[in-house]
């Protein structure tokens, strides 16, 4: 078993876009990020880089401060080692976990420069998702456990695993819904631990399913347990004909929920302290949930969605160059900073409080339509922009963030020419005052 974790420093190769933009990318061969924590001075961003075990710290404007690599000994390039989950202790410390190339679960505690004070191969087949520390001092690892069946098959366990603190050692191990008594294609895995608000217990987040494939994906429930990890309910609110996964949870007030997650489609849900359904939302969630001034911030693959406590789409921001958006940090004065991956790259989108970052929307309030057309165009856009009477100009931007074009509008109607500009993804946004149009569009020939 590898179960020995080197820390070793390795450059980064770092993309920025024009740092007034407020996006970055980072970039190296296999690099992917899964989770991101604020911290006093900036963010930590933890994946892989060069298919290692990956920590990133960034200053507050997303720009590099340090990187490390973790290869594991004896491990040989293209295998993949990747911590997908952070959590910062009250001590200045930091946690990670994440999984080995032949599916051995680990779990790390790193100082605030990214040293290494422990790692631990995890037993008894666990795999650990996210962690949760209690104020008195119970570390709880959710996860899941793995079991090999007689025919070579595999099955898993929702877990709650308590950890020592001060070693890594595994202390005790709760599993629920018995996959063994069930069959071979039974699967669960818990993925979020959160505090009820009495402090008398926990809600566990997981998905269940019988398909065997995926992330486990076909029902999602929720565990009430004691302060000891043990069982009170558990309910399935969703139902498996949606064929759902869920992803984040957020606790309300009065022991209430917010769940969001995806699978036949994008969904979020409220629940009541006891699991059942206040109201359900299709085509919005995804990822990640943010509670943001009167109402919460779902991200999804490629965009974030802003709710009011009903529900209802207050407003909402696509990240074209990005393909899959996974976590949104609010910060003091309510902007945003977003991470997400796209093809070997992974990116920091820092934004105003409304979801557009500088460059491209900053500081709006109001969105209008706008007709672009053709899209995709090969040499001219026609642009139909009479909803924007005071506008003076179109500007468009590449999906790094640069400005490629800027021109003069027309009354109601402007062409513009797009020949000289490679084939590709553009954003054409057009700004009058307080008001803004933002139209993606494609070159294409």
């Amino acid at each position: 078993m590898k179960n020995t974790v080197i820390a070793i420093f390795f450059s980064i190769f770092i993309q920025s876009a024009n740092a007034q933009t407020g996006l970055h990318y980072y970039s190296t061969f296999c690099s992917q990020a899964d989770d991101i924590v604020k911290v006093s001075d900036g963010f930590i961003i933890a994946g892989r880089s060069a298919c290692d075990f990956m920590l990133l710290k960034t200053d507050e404007n997303g720009d590099s401060i340090w990187q490390k690599n973790y290869p594991l000994e004896t491990i040989i390039p293209p295998e993949f080692n990747e911590f997908w989950g952070l959590f910062a202790m009250p001590d200045g410390n930091f946690l990670a976990t994440g999984l080995s190339e032949d599916n051995i679960g680990f779990i790390m505690k790193f100082t605030g420069t990214g040293d290494t004070i422990w790692t631990k191969a995890l037993p008894y087949n666990i795999q650990g998702e996210s962690f949760y520390y209690t104020p008195d001092g119970k570390l709880w690892l959710a996860g899941q456990t793995n079991y090999n069946t007689e025919n070579g098959g595999m099955m898993a366990d929702a877990s709650l695993i308590r950890i020592d603190y001060a070693n890594g050692n595994v202390l005790s191990q709760t599993t629920y819904f018995n996959a063994l008594y069930q069959s071979e294609f039974y699967h669960s895995q818990a993925l979020k631990i959160k505090p009820v608000s009495t402090q008398d217990g926990y809600i566990v987040l997981g998905n269940y399913g019988t398909n065997g494939y995926g992330r486990f994906s076909g029902d999602v429930y929720i565990i009430r347990t004691n302060l000891q990890g043990i069982e009170q309910w558990n309910t399935k609110p969703l139902g498996l004909y949606l064929d759902a996964s869920a992803t984040d949870i957020e606790m309300l007030p009065n022991d209430e929920m917010l769940v969001t997650g995806y699978g036949g489609y994008r969904f979020t849900t409220k629940l009541n302290n006891q699991g059942d359904t206040i109201w359900f939302k299709f085509h919005i969630g995804g990822y990640d949930i943010a509670a943001h001034t009167n109402g919460y911030l779902l991200l999804g693959h490629n965009g974030l969605t802003k709710i009011d406590t009903s529900g209802a789409i207050l407003w909402e921001r696509e990240y074209p160059f990005v393909n899959r958006l996974l976590k949104v940090w609010v910060l003091e004065d309510n902007s945003l900073m977003i991470l997400g991956n796209m093809s070997h790259k992974f990116y920091l989108i820092k934004t105003d409080s409304t979801g557009y970052y500088q460059g491209l929307g900053t500081h709006s309030t109001t969105t209008v339509p706008i007709s672009v057309y053709p899209n995709p165009a090969a040499n001219t856009l026609s642009i139909n922009h009479q909803n924007l009477p005071t506008a003076q100009t179109v500007e468009l931007y590449n999906l790094t963030g640069q400005l490629v074009l800027q021109q003069g509008l027309q009354q109601n109607n402007t062409t513009i020419s797009v020949a000289g500009l490679q084939v590709g993804v553009y954003m054409l946004q057009i700004k009058a005052g307080n008001t803004l149009a933002q139209q993606k569009v494609v070159v294409w020939r």
